[in-house]
C-alpha cells in the first residue's frame, strides 16, 4: 500500500526525505535557529517537532534512530561549539569584553568565582544570603 501525495483535506505530504534533507541545510546555514528556516521554507514549526520526536519501530518491534533529530541535535551542537569557541576566544583577547571573561571564569572555576546563595526557609518567610560553604558543613 503505497501512501498518497495528499492528505486528507487536500494538503501535500511534505515528509519526504528530500524535504527533511533541504530542511537540514537551511537549518544549519541560518545557525540552528528553527522559526526563521520553517518560515524560509513554508513548514510548520510544529510539523519539525514532529519530526523529531517521531519513533520508528522495524518489523522485528526494534527501536530505530530518528537520524532527523539525529542531525538536528548534530547541527544544534556545531553551532554551540562555535559560540563556546567565541567567547573563549573573546576572553582571552586582551582587549576582549570583561563579560565574557567572567561568564568562562565563573562557569570554569566555580569554587573560586562562583556565586555561593544559599536558600534558606523558615515557616514565615524566604531570603537569600551569600555564605560560605564551611559555614554549612559545621
Amino acid at each position: 500500500m503505497t501512501k498518497s501525495n495528499t492528505r486528507k483535506g487536500g494538503r501535500p505530504r511534505i515528509d519526504s526525505k528530500s524535504v527533511k534533507d533541504e530542511f537540514l541545510r537551511t537549518y544549519e546555514s541560518l545557525n540552528a535557529r528553527l522559526i526563521t528556516t520553517c518560515r524560509a521554507l513554508k513548514i510548520a514549526p510544529n510539523t519539525i517537532r514532529n519530526w523529531r520526536k517521531q519513533v520508528v519501530f522495524s518489523k522485528d518491534g526494534v527501536e530505530i534512530v530518528n537520524e532527523f533529530a539525529k542531525a538536528m541535535t548534530e547541527i544544534e551542537e556545531l553551532i554551540a561549539e562555535n559560540v563556546e569557541g567565541s567567547l573563549i576566544d573573546n576572553a582571552l583577547d586582551p582587549h576582549g569584553a570583561p563579560v565574557s571573561k567572567i561568564f568562562y571564569l565563573k562557569n570554569n572555576m566555580r569554587e573560586k568565582y562562583g556565586e555561593n546563595n544559599v536558600l534558606e526557609v523558615t515557616p514565615s518567610k524566604l531570603w537569600f544570603e551569600n555564605k560560605e560553604i564551611k559555614q554549612l558543613e559545621e
